[in-house]
């Protein structure tokens, strides 16, 4: 049986610590509200990061047996990791620099490397998780990398990804070295979804100049860190 499998950064189920116990509580947002109904009611699964360190979710065992009763499969990872990729990486680089907002971007080593532990840690449930027929839909900017790491470990899988926010990296990929690495991770999935802000001019600009620079000189028209 064909399943979809919903990757994002969130599940649309959150961990919160309360009194010293672990409570399991609808998450907030777009993404969770749009895709609750349809999740629940056909094939699906969801991956995604729980709200709480990987210690604490290992300790509870009732917790983790809760969340796969919902066909939720969380990603571990640890409170540095998601201080430096999440309220680093994602949003102090990635959401002012696709915004048009370059001069308020930070730019952090740091932060780099924990986007791409994140994306790995990702690829590693998501791969072990996924069956031959099944969907495999990627969510957002936090996950960028995630389609060619998935790529790489299931070549004929399916995999689709939306960009939920506008998508003008190429004006500013001098700004940051990492955009090599953004393109490549976008160029492995099946099928793109953008938001109707990312303009076709933008979009197209971005394809010829990869592709025709590949042809050329065969290599990515931006460079790698």
């Amino acid at each position: 049986m064909q399943r979809l499998l919903i990757v994002s950064n969130r599940l649309p189920v959150t961990i919160q610590e309360r009194k010293g116990e672990l409570h399991i509580e609808p998450s907030v947002g777009g993404l969770a509200t749009g895709l609750r109904s349809w999740y629940k009611s056909s094939p699906s699964v969801w991956i995604g990061w729980a709200g709480i360190g990987r210690k604490k979710i290992k300790r509870e065992k009732d917790i983790m047996a809760r969340l796969l009763s919902e066909n939720c499969h969380p990603v571990p990872l640890s409170e540095h990791d998601v201080e430096a990729y999440y309220q680093g990486f994602c949003n102090r680089t990635i959401w002012p620099l696709f915004h048009y907002f370059p001069i308020y971007a930070e730019y952090s080593e740091d932060f780099w490397r924990a986007y791409e532990r994140v994306n790995v840690a990702f690829a590693n449930v998501v791969a072990g998780i996924a069956k031959p027929n099944d969907i495999i839909w990627i969510h957002d900017y936090q996950l960028m990398l995630l389609p060619k790491l998935l790529r790489e470990r299931l070549p004929k899988a399916t995999i689709g990804f939306f960009l939920h926010i506008p998508f003008h990296l190429l004006k500013y990929s001098a700004c940051y070295l990492g955009v090599n690495k953004f393109w490549k991770g976008c160029w492995a999935q099946t099928s793109w979804v953008f938001t109707p802000m990312t303009t076709p001019d933008t979009l197209w600009t971005v394809c010829i100049v990869y592709w025709v620079t590949k042809r050329l000189w065969g290599r990515s028209p931006w460079p790698t860190v």
